[in-house]
Order: C-alpha cells, then sequence, then structure tokens
C-alpha cells in the first residue's frame, strides 16, 4: 500500500520537475536532430482578421514564435495532464492506506503514529474491530516482528512476508487461503 502510493507520488513530482525542463529537452532534440527547426522560421507570417468578441476584452493579441506556441501548446499541456491523472490514479491509493496502513507501518517505532493508524481503522469498521484490542494486538505483533527479525533473517518487510511467517511460525490457521 505504501509502495504503490508512494510509487505515484514520486512520479507526479518527477513529471512536475519535467515541465521547467523545456530548455533541456528542446536542446537534446537539436542534438539529435540539428536540421530540424520550428515551422515558423521558415514560413511568413499571416496577417489574418481579428475578430473581438464580446468578452476578449481589451488584451492585447499575442503571437507567439514556433518555440513558445509549442512549449504552450503541447509541451504544458502533456505535462499538465499527465500530472491530473496521476493524481486521479493516486487518491484510491491514498484512501486505501489511510484506512489499512496500520498493518503496513507494524515496523514503525513510533507508538503514537500506529495508535493514529489504529484509530482510523477503527473509524471505518467499527462495528467489528475494538480500538484498544487492535492496538494492544498491533504492538504485540511489532514487538514479535522485533524478536523474530533479530533472531532470524525472515521477511517482514511485506504485509504477504508477514502473514507467510506467522502461517509458517505458528501454524496459524485461517479462513482466506492465499
Amino acid at each position: 500500500m505504501d509502495v504503490a502510493t508512494n510509487l505515484f507520488t514520486s512520479f507526479d513530482d518527477f513529471i512536475i520537475n519535467l515541465r521547467n525542463k523545456f530548455d533541456y529537452f528542446e536542446s537534446s532534440a537539436k542534438e539529435k536532430n540539428p536540421e530540424s527547426d520550428y515551422k515558423d522560421l521558415y514560413q511568413r507570417t499571416k496577417g489574418g482578421s481579428l475578430r473581438q468578441a464580446f468578452f476578449d476584452g481589451s488584451a492585447p493579441s499575442v503571437q507567439l514564435n514556433g518555440r513558445e506556441k509549442f512549449k504552450v501548446k503541447t509541451f504544458l499541456p502533456i505535462t499538465d495532464t499527465l500530472s491530473v491523472y496521476l493524481k486521479q490514479r493516486l487518491s484510491p491509493y491514498k484512501d486505501i492506506n489511510r484506512r489499512f496502513g496500520c498493518f503496513s507501518r507494524l515496523k514503525t517505532p513510533n507508538s503514537e503514529e500506529l495508535k493514529q493508524s489504529c484509530k482510523e481503522f477503527v473509524e471505518i469498521c467499527y462495528e467489528d474491530v475494538s480500538e484498544k484490542e487492535l492496538e494492544m494486538e498491533c504492538l504485540h505483533l511489532t514487538k514479535y516482528l522485533k524478536i523474530v527479525q533479530s533472531s532470524k533473517n525472515e521477511e517482514t518487510n511485506s504485509l504477504s512476508g508477514i502473514y507467510h511467517l506467522l502461517k509458517n511460525k505458528t501454524k496459524l490457521k485461517t479462513r482466506f487461503q492465499m
């Protein structure tokens, strides 16, 4: 859960940083294809009629050169659209992580963070789980994982690793077979 959330967040940050690197991409493209240039350098400018709608106001019309036009009408919309869609995809992962994050924070030494995660989980599953019982079980499991981790090189970094450790070491029976 944390992995997906962190990956989407880092990818979104990466895309946002790319937004400011237009000059780098332009120079890189020109190195690979030195004979290419923007179309407006070879065309004459058009002097078409300018119709002004009543809502256009008195702002002066702006003529963008080929470079600026490509940046404003192509490059920036692509990076902005990618960022928006990444944030939309990130949202459900953040929600799931907020709900079930207490189980991925079992290795966290900060018990206050674990308590807060348990409290948020109980707010969702209030009919099935007691906050104090869940908190005590999670703290106990945290201590158990520390002992097992220090005694053997068991994989306890993921939820599936913890599940398999508990199932194999303690002969834990479950309704849900994986």
